[in-house]
């Protein structure tokens, strides 16, 4: 091995025990997996259900300090809530499929009330 390469690695590894334990673990495969675990997370709860918007999301990351490991600009995070949207659509679509075939058939009784306006519903 070349003296030079041998030097480079040196000065990575010595570079690379001086970053902050919190860095080494966010670009760890289980540091990963959980920084992407929680932004879904933070999307899931707080813009699907709480109906906080992703600017909000965006100022969580930044105070939180998680925006030194993730994306925390409105374009990103628009892009992973889209993501999070058309998982929520697929999951719904799946399940509904899944669970009319699992039920049985039977007769309903409805009634036509003053809001029905004759289209269709679904």
């Amino acid at each position: 091995m070349p003296r030079s390469t041998l030097q480079h690695g040196v000065r990575i590894k010595s570079a690379w025990t001086r970053v902050p334990r919190s860095w080494r673990f966010s670009k760890s495969v289980p540091g990963l997996a959980f920084l992407h675990r929680l932004v879904l997370a933070i999307h899931l709860v707080c813009v699907e259900v709480g109906a906080c918007g992703i600017c909000l999301v965006c100022l969580l990351l930044q105070l939180t300090g998680l925006n030194r490991f993730v994306g925390a600009s409105y374009g990103t995070q628009h892009q992973v809530n889209r993501r999070v949207e058309e998982a929520i659509v697929a999951y719904r679509q799946e399940e509904s499929a899944r669970l009319a075939r699992e039920m049985p058939a039977k007769d309903i009784t409805m009634a036509q009330d003053e809001t029905f306006t004759g289209g269709s519903a679904w």
